[in-house]
């Protein structure tokens, strides 16, 4: 009996179960007392959960099994699951693995690079991770007094602060899809529209009376990919220290009527910047622009595309925007999300979903607090 059964049949499961499931090759990256979580040799990692019914599935996954162990997962789809630890939607869950073999010294040197397995829980005994650099500026890099350079440490300084002092509120978000077909080259048309209340509660964004086309939207997961709007975590993605990003100044830029200053941003494969489809995550190299408020050092606007997304991938093409602005709620003024683009590509190489391409625009409107509401004000 091979490994693969000898688990199946350890986890309470059949061989022919295991045989007839889905499987993902990858380097075992992630364990919880929920799910799993493999990097794939492309970089996309794939998450699962853990059999519930299987009875010491983490205990002998963790005496089987090391970090970076290259191993072989089987799986089969299941209605999505909310997973806390891993603050996201499952779709998969394992039904056996198979470990191949532990990762060589040049392999676990690259999956300790990787910014995947180090946030959040791991049950896994990990590598020391190395400690990233300060996100710098290229240019007059020997310069200590480089305009460009201080610039960037004001906006890391400011904008940090901006987001370890949001409120916790609501706003009413209105999410419009449009679609067009890649094949075709077809025109953009209107799909549909999601509305729902944003709660905004100690950086975590849920949403709740959600409504499709005026409908209640009951399934477990948004429609699309509408779940990408304005809130998240980019201001630390951007500014944190341990985002190895790269700023190369472009010059003054003026925007709705305001001066600002633009910055290319670089960042280099499976750092800071993450994208989830269906049981899929991938963190690509991206490219964008940054315009900060000139003078002030503030975010306006940030807008970013990621670069060459792997075969294996849900998505061929991911391109974003985000639009910040000052908000009163209250007798307070913020500085937050007021408008969110994505144009998402489905990939060619998978079966039905080849010829959608989703243009998503939210918008946010009549922000307030938990305990009163207060109409919003632009400024």
């Amino acid at each position: 009996m091979n490994s693969l059964a000898k688990f199946a049949l350890l986890m309470g499961m059949s061989a022919s179960a295991v045989v007839a499931s889905e499987q993902f090759a990858g380097y075992l990256e992630r364990l919880t007392n929920n799910a799993i979580t493999i990097q794939q040799a492309d970089g996309v990692a794939i998450s699962a959960l853990l059999p519930r019914e299987a009875t010491g599935a983490v205990q002998a996954i963790a005496i089987q099994c090391a970090f970076g162990d290259q191993i072989v997962i089987s799986c089969r789809h299941i209605r999505p699951v909310y997973d806390r630890d891993a603050g996201r939607y499952q779709t998969l869950e394992m039904l056996g693995l198979q470990r191949i073999r532990p990762a060589s010294a040049q392999e676990m040197s690259r999956i300790a690079l990787s910014h995947g397995w180090a946030s959040g829980g791991n049950l896994l005994k990990t590598p020391d991770r190395p400690h990233a650099a300060t996100p710098v500026t290229a240019g007059n890099m020997n310069e200590v007094d480089d305009p460009a350079q201080s610039e960037i440490a004001l906006a890391r300084e400011i904008n940090l602060e901006v987001g370890s002092r949001l409120p916790n509120f609501i706003a009413d978000e209105t999410a419009k899809v449009y679609i067009s077909s890649v094949e075709r080259k077809d025109p953009w048309r209107f799909d549909y529209a999601v509305e729902a209340e944003v709660t905004f509660d100690h950086g975590q964004a849920r949403r709740r009376n959600i409504r499709k086309n005026g409908q209640p939207w009951t399934e477990p997961v948004l429609p699309g990919y509408t779940g990408y709007g304005g809130f998240g975590n980019l201001l630390l993605n951007l500014f944190e220290s341990h985002c190895p990003n790269t700023f190369h100044p472009v010059g003054p830029y003026e925007m709705n009527g305001k001066q600002t200053l633009q910055f290319r941003v670089d960042a280099e494969p499976d750092t800071c910047f993450g994208i989830e489809s269906d049981y899929q995550a991938y963190r690509p190299r991206i490219e964008g622009y940054i315009f900060l408020e000139n003078p002030g050092a503030r975010l306006v606007q940030f807008e970013y595309k990621a670069l060459n997304l792997p075969e294996s991938f849900l998505l061929s093409s991911w391109v974003r925007k985000i639009s910040w602005g000052d908000v009163r709620i209250g007798d307070k003024v913020f500085l937050l999300p007021v408008r969110a683009d994505l144009v998402a590509a489905n990939s060619l190489t998978h079966g039905s979903r080849h010829a959608e391409t989703e243009h998503i625009v939210w918008e946010y409107r009549n922000y307030r607090h938990f305990e009163a509401e207060s109409s919003i004000t632009f400024h």
